[in-house]
């Protein structure tokens, strides 16, 4: 639902943009800044992972609506990376810390596909070299995730087809196989891999899936239907631990962070319903897996940061539109409706914006995913987006924020006075009035090359359409995958 902007409003923007850009910013950036990360021309674009850099990778269509891969930073935009070996159609599903990507190409004629890595003439550069990471024998592969230490994971696949006689169509039968009385059958033989240095080595015994791996080479993925961890090297004191359900029958992972834990999705007691869950620790020794909950019907957890944020969405209602999903770190894993979260602290972009996934987190507090962009006319193009969302004043929160906006001040003593005996106690009061004053944010975590000392975008666009006397109210800002790999 678009909301439209007063003259006002509109004209206040207009000297925002102007001002940023005749000074570069260099304070904080502001709770609920959000990137519209655009397209490659085409229609829709989806984001993948993001990393500390603050680069994220994606896929988006191109002019003619071929699946693209892409890399995109504050400070160059969104850069089509193509593709190699003679591929047409290409995605990414997740970035390192050096900007290395990974993902799948595809040819649009025969339909194989491989995995590929693609890895930057320097460091968190734009300009790079595609290895093809097929596996020998098998006719698609397809990698997942990679950690700092350029190891991959991800699937092969072979399918072949045979005829099965049931005894009356025979060889000497007329048109057989094509004569009645048998069947064909095909078989898809399914491996999990693990690609060092481009050469590949099945996990299947140990792991039926591989979702991703982390910088100490613990693979999260699954086993037996149920979310499994791998430690160490085949053969070499290796275990893959078994991390359970939250009750239900099935549950599966989707990433693994720096301390071992992981997060997914899990099926709850009796099969009604499927929760995000995060687990940490050793089964068998501490070890647990923690119900995220949802917001309502259902929720998917798909990546966690090193400090144990969580992200992923939540459907509302079965059928419904699901809705970007933040998970704090604190005891009871506070759920943030990071659409909702976006209205109240920035409420102008926030207007412009219906966040649908979450599917990445860096440890500095941003998150990309995607969702749906509509500014009005004459604004930006509309669609489906990737987005870059800074949370950082929820990842860092500091204590008396009880509105969590980075901020302790006025509008956190209405919060406490409105849930006092309830939600709040008056100790709570106490520690609002002794942080009165303080900020989180970048401030606090360290400021990300990405975020500090670049102006916003959307300024320039601003700037030029107020010098031009156009109204564009635009502003953008700045993630899964396969199941939007439309290619």
């Amino acid at each position: 639902m678009t909301k439209h902007l007063t003259l006002v409003v509109i004209a206040t923007l207009c000297a925002i943009a102007l001002s940023a850009v005749v000074g570069v910013r260099t304070a904080q950036a502001a709770a609920g800044d959000i990137y519209n990360l655009g397209t490659l021309g085409g229609t829709g674009s989806f984001s993948s992972g993001i990393n500390d850099a603050g680069q994220v990778a994606g896929f988006s269509h191109d002019a003619v609506g071929r699946s693209r891969t892409f890399l995109w930073d504050s400070s160059r935009g969104m850069s089509d990376l193509g593709t190699a070996n003679g591929y047409t159609l290409a995605g990414a599903t997740a970035i390192n810390a050096s900007g290395s990507v990974v993902g799948m190409e595809r040819d649009g004629e025969t339909g194989f596909s491989h995995a590929f890595v693609w890895t930057p003439n320097e460091p968190n550069g734009t300009t790079g070299t595609f290895t093809d990471l097929a596996v020998e024998g098998e006719d698609y592969s397809f990698a997942i995730e990679i950690n700092d230490a350029g190891q991959v994971v991800g699937e092969s696949t072979n399918s072949y087809s045979y005829f099965v006689d049931d005894g009356i169509c025979t060889p000497d039968y007329a048109n057989y196989p094509d004569c009645g009385g048998g069947y064909w059958v095909t078989v898809v033989d399914k491996n999990s891999v693990l690609w060092e240095n481009g050469v590949g080595t099945a996990l299947t015994t140990v792991l039926e899936g591989a979702s991703a791996i982390n910088d100490a080479g613990q693979v999260a993925g699954a086993a037996g239907g149920h979310a499994s961890r791998y430690d160490g090297t085949a053969g070499n004191g290796s275990i893959t631990h078994d991390l359970g359900t939250l009750g239900g029958t099935t549950s599966g992972s989707a990433a693994i962070n720096n301390s071992g834990q992981v997060v997914g999705i899990s099926s709850t007691t009796g099969d009604t319903a499927l929760h995000a869950f995060r687990y940490t620790g050793t089964p068998g020794a501490g070890g647990v897996m923690a119900d995220l909950g949802a917001l309502g019907e259902s929720s998917q957890a798909t990546d966690i940061n090193d400090a144990g944020f969580v992200v992923g969405l939540a459907q509302p209602s079965a059928g419904g539109e699901s809705w970007a999903t933040l998970w704090l770190n604190d005891v009871g894993a506070t759920i943030v409706d990071l659409d909702a979260w976006l209205d109240a602290v920035n409420p102008t972009l926030g207007a412009y914006w219906r966040l649908r996934s979450a599917s990445g987190i860096n440890n500095d507090g941003l998150v990309t995913g995607d969702g749906t962009y509509d500014d009005g006319p004459g604004g930006l193009s509309d669609g489906y987006r990737a987005f870059v969302l800074d949370v950082s004043s929820l990842v860092f929160a500091i204590l008396g924020d009880f509105n969590l906006d980075g901020v302790v001040d006025a509008a956190d003593y209405t919060v406490w006075r409105d849930g006092l005996g309830s939600t709040y106690t008056q100790a709570d009061y106490a520690v609002w009035k002794s942080h009165f004053g303080e900020t989180s944010g970048i401030g606090s975590a360290g400021a990300s090359p990405s975020r500090i000392g670049v102006p916003e975008p959307p300024a320039f666009a601003l700037a030029a359409a107020c010098v031009l006397g156009l109204f564009i109210c635009a502003r953008r800002r700045h993630p899964h995958h396969g199941a939007r790999f439309a290619v």
